[in-house]
Protein backbone atom coordinates (compact mmCIF):
# COMPACT_ATOMS: atom_id res chain seq x y z
CA UNK A 1 0.00 0.00 0.00
CA UNK A 2 0.87 3.77 -0.76
CA UNK A 3 1.89 5.84 1.83
CA UNK A 4 -0.32 8.03 0.11
CA UNK A 5 -3.24 5.86 1.03
CA UNK A 6 -2.80 6.85 4.17
CA UNK A 7 -5.70 9.40 6.01
CA UNK A 8 -4.65 9.30 9.76
CA UNK A 9 -1.78 7.61 11.64
CA UNK A 10 -1.43 8.03 15.06
CA UNK A 11 0.25 6.89 18.23
CA UNK A 12 -2.43 7.83 20.81
CA UNK A 13 -2.03 7.76 24.54
CA UNK A 14 -3.36 4.68 26.92
CA UNK A 15 -6.01 6.72 28.27
CA UNK A 16 -10.08 7.54 27.96
CA UNK A 17 -9.50 11.03 27.96
CA UNK A 18 -9.04 11.15 24.44
CA UNK A 19 -10.95 8.99 23.09
CA UNK A 20 -13.40 11.54 22.07
CA UNK A 21 -11.30 13.91 20.34
CA UNK A 22 -9.79 10.96 18.03
CA UNK A 23 -13.32 9.47 17.02
CA UNK A 24 -14.02 13.42 15.86
CA UNK A 25 -10.62 12.94 13.88
CA UNK A 26 -11.02 10.03 12.61
CA UNK A 27 -14.60 11.22 11.46
CA UNK A 28 -12.97 14.46 9.83
CA UNK A 29 -9.78 12.40 8.07
CA UNK A 30 -12.50 9.70 6.23
CA UNK A 31 -12.40 11.75 3.12
CA UNK A 32 -13.92 14.89 2.01
CA UNK A 33 -16.34 13.07 -0.55
CA UNK A 34 -17.40 10.47 2.07
CA UNK A 35 -20.75 10.46 2.85
CA UNK A 36 -22.22 11.67 6.55
CA UNK A 37 -22.92 7.79 7.77
CA UNK A 38 -18.99 6.84 6.61
CA UNK A 39 -17.58 9.23 8.48
CA UNK A 40 -19.85 8.59 11.73
CA UNK A 41 -19.32 4.94 11.83
CA UNK A 42 -15.80 5.26 11.25
CA UNK A 43 -15.42 7.40 14.39
CA UNK A 44 -17.55 5.20 16.03
CA UNK A 45 -15.61 2.19 14.88
CA UNK A 46 -12.32 4.38 16.21
CA UNK A 47 -13.98 4.70 19.42
CA UNK A 48 -15.05 1.21 20.19
CA UNK A 49 -11.57 -0.20 19.10
CA UNK A 50 -9.70 2.34 21.41
CA UNK A 51 -11.73 1.45 23.88
CA UNK A 52 -11.16 -1.82 24.01
CA UNK A 53 -7.23 -1.50 23.65
CA UNK A 54 -7.38 0.90 26.74
CA UNK A 55 -9.72 -1.75 29.15
CA UNK A 56 -7.94 -4.99 28.18
CA UNK A 57 -4.50 -4.08 26.46
CA UNK A 58 -1.01 -4.33 28.30
CA UNK A 59 1.29 -1.12 29.72
CA UNK A 60 3.79 -2.13 27.24
CA UNK A 61 3.55 -0.08 24.94
CA UNK A 62 2.00 2.70 26.22
CA UNK A 63 0.67 4.11 23.20
CA UNK A 64 -2.06 2.52 20.38
CA UNK A 65 -1.69 2.53 17.02
CA UNK A 66 -3.87 4.00 14.79
CA UNK A 67 -4.07 3.92 11.04
CA UNK A 68 -6.52 4.87 8.62
CA UNK A 69 -6.73 4.20 5.14
CA UNK A 70 -8.09 4.20 1.82
CA UNK A 71 -7.64 0.60 0.43
CA UNK A 72 -9.05 0.34 -3.35
CA UNK A 73 -13.03 0.59 -2.67
CA UNK A 74 -12.95 0.27 0.88
CA UNK A 75 -11.90 2.41 4.06
CA UNK A 76 -9.67 0.43 6.69
CA UNK A 77 -9.19 1.33 10.32
CA UNK A 78 -6.76 -0.32 12.21
CA UNK A 79 -5.74 -0.14 16.10
CA UNK A 80 -2.57 -2.22 17.42
CA UNK A 81 -1.93 -2.58 21.23
CA UNK A 82 -0.36 -4.55 23.18
CA UNK A 83 -1.51 -7.59 24.92
CA UNK A 84 -0.58 -10.51 27.15
CA UNK A 85 -0.69 -13.55 24.85
CA UNK A 86 -2.26 -15.75 27.99
CA UNK A 87 -4.43 -12.99 28.69
CA UNK A 88 -8.06 -14.36 28.40
CA UNK A 89 -9.15 -11.05 27.25
CA UNK A 90 -7.15 -11.41 23.80
CA UNK A 91 -8.95 -15.46 23.90
CA UNK A 92 -12.23 -13.68 24.39
CA UNK A 93 -11.24 -10.77 21.27
CA UNK A 94 -10.35 -13.50 18.60
CA UNK A 95 -13.58 -15.66 19.69
CA UNK A 96 -15.90 -12.54 19.80
CA UNK A 97 -14.74 -11.72 15.90
CA UNK A 98 -14.89 -15.24 14.41
CA UNK A 99 -18.33 -15.49 16.44
CA UNK A 100 -19.69 -12.01 14.38
CA UNK A 101 -17.87 -13.50 11.22
CA UNK A 102 -19.81 -16.72 11.55
CA UNK A 103 -23.34 -15.05 10.76
CA UNK A 104 -24.90 -14.54 7.54
CA UNK A 105 -25.69 -10.85 8.36
CA UNK A 106 -24.35 -7.88 10.79
CA UNK A 107 -28.18 -7.69 11.67
CA UNK A 108 -28.13 -11.53 13.22
CA UNK A 109 -24.93 -11.36 14.84
CA UNK A 110 -26.29 -7.81 16.41
CA UNK A 111 -29.78 -9.52 17.69
CA UNK A 112 -27.74 -12.73 18.97
CA UNK A 113 -25.75 -10.83 21.02
CA UNK A 114 -28.23 -8.72 22.29
CA UNK A 115 -29.98 -11.73 23.04
CA UNK A 116 -27.20 -12.67 25.25
CA UNK A 117 -27.05 -9.82 27.27
CA UNK A 118 -30.57 -10.41 28.34
CA UNK A 119 -30.16 -13.81 29.26
CA UNK A 120 -27.07 -12.95 31.57
CA UNK A 121 -26.85 -9.52 31.96
CA UNK A 122 -24.11 -9.96 34.54
CA UNK A 123 -21.54 -11.14 31.65
CA UNK A 124 -18.86 -9.59 30.35
CA UNK A 125 -19.19 -7.03 27.52
CA UNK A 126 -18.42 -8.10 23.73
CA UNK A 127 -21.02 -5.73 21.57
CA UNK A 128 -18.62 -3.22 21.08
CA UNK A 129 -17.11 -5.73 18.20
CA UNK A 130 -20.94 -6.94 17.35
CA UNK A 131 -21.35 -2.73 17.21
CA UNK A 132 -18.46 -2.25 14.84
CA UNK A 133 -20.21 -5.16 12.59
CA UNK A 134 -23.73 -4.37 12.71
CA UNK A 135 -24.00 -0.35 13.28
CA UNK A 136 -20.77 0.49 11.69
CA UNK A 137 -21.14 -1.45 8.74
CA UNK A 138 -17.40 -3.17 9.15
CA UNK A 139 -15.70 -6.61 8.35
CA UNK A 140 -13.96 -7.54 11.42
CA UNK A 141 -10.55 -9.40 11.69
CA UNK A 142 -7.99 -9.78 14.13
CA UNK A 143 -4.31 -10.15 14.28
CA UNK A 144 -2.39 -11.73 17.65
CA UNK A 145 0.10 -13.53 15.52
CA UNK A 146 3.19 -11.23 16.66
CA UNK A 147 3.79 -11.57 20.73
CA UNK A 148 2.85 -8.94 22.78
CA UNK A 149 0.44 -7.27 20.04
CA UNK A 150 -3.02 -7.46 18.76
CA UNK A 151 -3.75 -5.43 15.56
CA UNK A 152 -7.74 -5.18 15.23
CA UNK A 153 -8.85 -4.27 11.51
CA UNK A 154 -12.09 -3.00 10.21
CA UNK A 155 -13.04 -1.87 6.75
CA UNK A 156 -16.05 -0.76 5.05
CA UNK A 157 -16.98 0.32 1.65
CA UNK A 158 -16.54 3.88 0.88
CA UNK A 159 -19.88 5.66 -0.08
CA UNK A 160 -18.89 9.34 -1.17
CA UNK A 161 -21.31 11.72 -1.58
CA UNK A 162 -24.25 13.10 0.22
CA UNK A 163 -23.94 15.09 3.85
CA UNK A 164 -22.32 18.27 4.84
CA UNK A 165 -18.60 17.72 5.65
Amino acid sequence: MNKSDVLLERRVPRDWDGIDAIREEVARSVAAGADEDTREAMGMVAAELLENAVKFGTARPEEIGLTLRLDGPDIELVVENGVDPGSPDLRSLLDRVAWCNAFASPEEAYMAALADVYAQPSARGGLGIVRIVYEGGCRVSCDASRPGLVSVTARRALVTGGGAS
